[in-house]
């Protein structure tokens, strides 16, 4: 058999050897990549093909969510869909961004990997909360707080309460990089 589902309780954790030689596609809920136990360094939802082949001790997938996954034989796919894509590697580039930007610069990347748009803004997950965030931006809880109520001041936050609400037109392209 070609392929199997696979479904995930929150704070699962995938493991390499269940799922060698396989690559996984994420039908319902979020993942995330991590490094160690509380650094996230990726996030992934629907629709978004996921391999264990570069986990090691260090890195590992987390459900998120309540998860469902696909598990798909390699001789499955394409070599073309394997390509990582440019957004893949969008939130490296806020490493060079100021604690501001930086937050900025992730909630809307975040806002356009994994938010729902509605008429109010862009809503992220609700599993995002202040330590999840904070830890993928590299700065403290505290910190990311005061940052969160200057960023509702100025309307780029529409709400600081969980799930998180984004102005509707900013985008992470928007945000300028100081070298």
């Amino acid at each position: 058999m070609g392929k199997a589902t696979l479904q995930l309780k929150k704070g699962d954790i995938l493991k390499k050897s269940d799922f060698d030689g396989k690559y996984l596609l994420i039908l319902e809920g979020y993942m995330s990549l991590n490094l160690a136990e509380e650094i996230p360094v990726q996030y992934y939802s629907q629709k978004h093909l996921i391999s264990l082949d570069d986990v090691n001790e260090n890195l590992f997938y987390l459900a998120k969510t309540p998860t469902q996954l696909l598990a798909l034989e390699k001789d499955m796919i394409e070599p073309k869909y394997l390509k990582t894509s440019r957004e893949e590697y969008q939130h490296y580039r806020s490493l060079y961004m100021s604690s501001e930007e930086r937050v900025k610069y992730n909630l809307c990347y975040l806002g356009e990997r994994l938010g729902t748009k509605t008429d109010r803004g862009i809503e992220l997950p609700s599993f995002l909360n202040q330590n999840e965030f904070a830890n993928y931006c590299n700065i403290s809880r505290v910190f990311l707080n005061s940052l969160m109520k200057r960023l509702k001041e100025d309307d780029f936050l529409l709400s600081t309460k969980r799930p998180w609400l984004i102005c509707p037109n900013k985008s992470a392209e928007q945000i300028p990089v100081n070298n």
